[in-house]
């Protein structure tokens, strides 16, 4: 097993043992498993030109996992979605990282952009086959499942 795999089977472990602690219930509907494709990254109420850079993330709900492949190398890390029963509720990233590989600045910019949205966004809401994450902003109040952070994943395949 790599170091930086093993990294993150201790991480997403120790994630699931405090969320087991707090009392937070973890979503685990098969929904959310698998393989997505970013289609829309907002970051700070900018529109992220993705080109022809592909973002994937891959949720694995039985860790509470989420690895992310970029054209800079993996994104590592862990999720919390409450589910308020509607398809939609609360939800939480931590993004520790992961190993930064060579690649143009348009590519390490994206990267960076996606790590910021999943640390920032507090919502998620199932739309469709897609799945939105969002952060309200306080100029958003009206219609808080938008914000000024939005990442839309499709399912892959």
């Amino acid at each position: 097993m790599s170091a930086s795999r093993l990294w993150y089977v201790l991480l997403a472990g120790l994630v699931g043992a405090i969320a087991g602690c707090s009392g937070t219930t973890l979503e685990e509907d098969s929904t959310f498993d698998g393989q997505w494709s970013v289609e829309t990254l907002i970051a700070d109420g900018q529109t992220i030109d993705l080109g022809t850079t592909e973002l994937l993330i891959s949720i694995v709900t039985t860790e509470a996992a989420v690895e992310g492949l970029t054209a800079c190398g993996p994104v590592l890390g862990s999720y919390t979605l409450e589910n308020d029963g509607t398809g939609s509720g609360l939800a939480s990233f931590t993004m520790p990282g992961g190993a930064e590989s060579e690649c143009d600045r348009t590519d390490r910019s994206n990267r960076q952009d996606l790590l910021e949205v999943l640390e920032n966004v507090t919502l998620w809401q199932q739309a469709g086959d897609a799945i939105e994450f969002s952060r309200p902003s306080q100029a958003q109040a009206e219609n808080p499942q938008r914000g000024e952070d939005l990442l839309v994943l499709n399912p892959v395949g």
